[in-house]
C-alpha cells in the first residue's frame, strides 16, 4: 500500500536534486503530441536575449558602474536614491537629483592645443639697438675694472694691518746684577728687638699687589687707582699713564650710570694729594706696618746685683706672681 507513494517521493527528490521540478511526462516525446503542438517559425530567434557566459578571467558586468568610453572625461555621476521613488499622486514636483559639480579646469577630451609664439616681424633691426649694447658693454667693463682696483686696495690695507699686528722681535740685553738691583728683593728678617720687621718698599709692594721682578699693566694700575687701592709706581711716566687710565675708567662708569638712571652723572676725578711724613696717619702706618713697636731692653750692668738676684728668685717662685711688680718697686725705693 505504501510502496507506490514511497517510490514517487524518491523520484521527486531525485528530480529536485538534478534541477527538474516539473514532471517528466511533459518532456516526453510522442508523435501525436508533437503533431498537435504548433511548430515554431523559422525566422523566430529561439533565444532573443542571448548572454555570453562569463569566462574564468572575465569579471561580471556591473550595470551601476561607470561606463568606459574613449572620450569619457567626466567623473561618474552621483545618483540620489530619491529619484527611484514613486512620484506623488497629486502630480507634485519630482525628486531632485544631486549631481556632481563640473570642474572648472576640466577640458574636453583630446590633446591640449600647442602654444605658438607671436610671429616675429621680419623687418630690419632698430638702428639704435647696436649702439646701446656697445655702450652697455663698455660701461660694464669700466665698472668691473674699478671694482677690481678697489678690492685690490682693500686687500693691501688688510695685509698691512696684519703685518703691523704681528709682534716684532726685540733683542735681549741683560743687565749686570749688583747690590742696588738686589736691594728691592733683599730679605728683611727681624733678628732682635731693635731690628726692623720689614723694609718700607717690601711692605708697600705687598700692599699694592706687586711682586718683586714682576710686571703690572697700565690698565691694572689704573683700575686699582679708580677703586682707591694702594699702588706703587716705578717711574713718573708710569704714574701719569695710570692716572690717565683711572680718569678714563671714571668717565666710562659715569656714562653707564647716566644711561641707566636717565640723568647726567658727573665723573669722579682721580688725583693725588700731598701728605707729609709727619702726619699722624703716616706715623701710625710706619709704626704698625714697617718699624714695629717693641719694648726697650736694659743690660744687666745697669741693674743692682741684689735686685738681679731678687728678680731671678721671684721668676722661679710663682707664689708672688701678682705682687712681684709692687715688691720690686718697693725694694728700689728703699735702696735709693
Amino acid at each position: 500500500m505504501f510502496r507506490p507513494q514511497l517510490r514517487q517521493l524518491s523520484l521527486r527528490c531525485e528530480r529536485v536534486k538534478f534541477g527538474l521540478s516539473t514532471p517528466a511526462r511533459q518532456f516526453s516525446y510522442t508523435p501525436s503530441v508533437a503533431e498537435e503542438q504548433p511548430q515554431p517559425s523559422a525566422n523566430r530567434n529561439p533565444n532573443p536575449n542571448p548572454r555570453p557566459s562569463p569566462g574564468p578571467n572575465r569579471r561580471p558586468h556591473n550595470p551601476n558602474g561607470p561606463r568606459s568610453t574613449p572620450n569619457n572625461s567626466r567623473p561618474p555621476r552621483v545618483i540620489d536614491a530619491r529619484s527611484f521613488a514613486a512620484s506623488k499622486a497629486g502630480g507634485g514636483e519630482q525628486a531632485k537629483i544631486i549631481r556632481s559639480p563640473r570642474s572648472r579646469n576640466v577640458r574636453p577630451g583630446g590633446p591640449p592645443p600647442k602654444r605658438t609664439g607671436k610671429p616675429s616681424a621680419k623687418g630690419g633691426k632698430p638702428k639704435g639697438k647696436g649702439k646701446r649694447n656697445v655702450q652697455r658693454g663698455s660701461k660694464s667693463a669700466e665698472d668691473t675694472a674699478g671694482e677690481n682696483a678697489q678690492a685690490a686696495l682693500i686687500e693691501q690695507i688688510q695685509q698691512d694691518q696684519i703685518l703691523q699686528a704681528r709682534p716684532t722681535a726685540v733683542r735681549y740685553e741683560p743687565t749686570e746684577i749688583d747690590l742696588s738691583s738686589l736691594r728691592n728683593t733683599w730679605p728683611q728678617i727681624p733678628t732682635d728687638a731693635n731690628a726692623h720687621s720689614a723694609s718700607v718698599y717690601q711692605e708697600l709692594s705687598r700692599r699694592s699687589g706687586r711682586i718683586a721682578g714682576g710686571h703690572l699693566a697700565i690698565s691694572d694700575l689704573g683700575r686699582r687707582l679708580q677703586r682707591q687701592q694702594n699702588v706703587v709706581f716705578h717711574s713718573e711716566s708710569e704714574k701719569a699713564e695710570a692716572l690717565e687710565e683711572a680718569n678714563r675708567l671714571s668717565r666710562h662708569i659715569a656714562n653707564q650710570a647716566s644711561q641707566r638712571r636717565g640723568e647726567l652723572c658727573e665723573a669722579q676725578e682721580v688725583q693725588f694729594r700731598q701728605t707729609g711724613a709727619e702726619s699722624p696717619r703716616i706715623q701710625a702706618i710706619m709704626k704698625s706696618r714697617v718699624t714695629g713697636q717693641y719694648p726697650a731692653t736694659q743690660s744687666k750692668s745697669d741693674i743692682d746685683p741684689a735686685l738681679n738676684q731678687l728678680q731671678e728668685k721671684l721668676r722661679n717662685n710663682r707664689t708672688y706672681t701678682g705682687q712681684s711688680g709692687k715688691f720690686l718697686d718697693e725694694m728700689k725705693r728703699l735702696m735709693q
